[in-house]
């Protein structure tokens, strides 16, 4: 993470370990929760996600703006 930061692909106002385990959690909550996702974007008349529009998402939370 320190090197992606380093590179400027991540965003560097979080500690490079802080912006691991965010990630890492984003993912494992989107492994781990396809039942309560599904319900919860169903209540807001969203369209489901693929797993590769999910990781885009992450990753724009963590990239860096420049």
């Amino acid at each position: 993470m320190q090197r992606a930061q380093d590179a400027g692909f991540i965003r560097n106002d979080l500690p490079p370990g802080l912006a691991a385990i965010m990630g890492g959690a984003l993912v494992q909550f989107w492994l781990d929760s396809q039942l309560e996702i599904r319900a919860a974007l169903a209540i807001t008349g969203d369209e489901g996600l693929a797993d590769e529009d999910a990781i885009r998402h992450i990753v724009r939370l963590l990239r860096s703006q420049s």
